[in-house]
């Protein structure tokens, strides 16, 4: 079951939200072997150092969008995060690998995709403790080295009072 509400039953909140979202980043990245990293100045910016628009609705928690006992409009923080690889690293299987250790972890489930990707050869999202959706996914372009990204949509919240949907966080 998903809730958004981090343990102790209080209503999450946008830092809980985003630490914990770029908290999953770091941890399904760190599963990326050091001996397939590409050199460092060849990697993207860490998790959390780009700032991201938050994501209207409530996806996880289906498909209302307005607290019910706030009425007001909630929202989700986007974590995402890359590791660039090696040429020839087979990205695909690598992204698999991830997930099945992921899914291996105690609180963490995995299930299809709603809407199966031609591109993707692994089509599951896992479902990380406190209802966190993290996808791993397997990306090779012709015009860049292939690299692993790790996108993790936080529960849905109340934004706080000062929040502009313009603003990134």
């Amino acid at each position: 079951m998903t809730t958004s509400q981090p343990p102790g039953g209080e209503p999450l909140t946008l830092p809980q939200a985003r630490n914990t979202a770029l908290e999953l980043v770091a941890e399904a990245l760190a599963l990326v072997p050091e001996s397939v990293r590409a050199a460092a100045d060849q990697q993207p910016p860490r998790p959390g150092e780009v700032a991201r628009t938050l994501v209207p609705g409530d996806v996880l928690d289906g498909p209302q969008n307005r607290s019910e006992a706030e009425g007001a409009r909630r929202y989700q923080y986007p974590g995402g995060g890359s590791v660039t690889v090696l040429p020839g690293t087979d990205v695909h299987r690598l992204a698999t690998e991830i997930i099945d250790e992921l899914e291996q972890r105690p609180g963490w489930s995995a299930q299809q995709r709603s809407q199966p990707s031609a591109h993707l050869s692994d089509q599951r999202i896992l479902t990380a403790p406190g209802g966190y959706a993290v996808s791993v996914l397997p990306m090779r372009a012709e015009t860049q080295q292939p690299f692993i990204r790790v996108s993790v949509l936080s529960p849905g919240f109340t934004p706080p009072v000062d929040f502009s949907p313009h603003r990134k966080y």
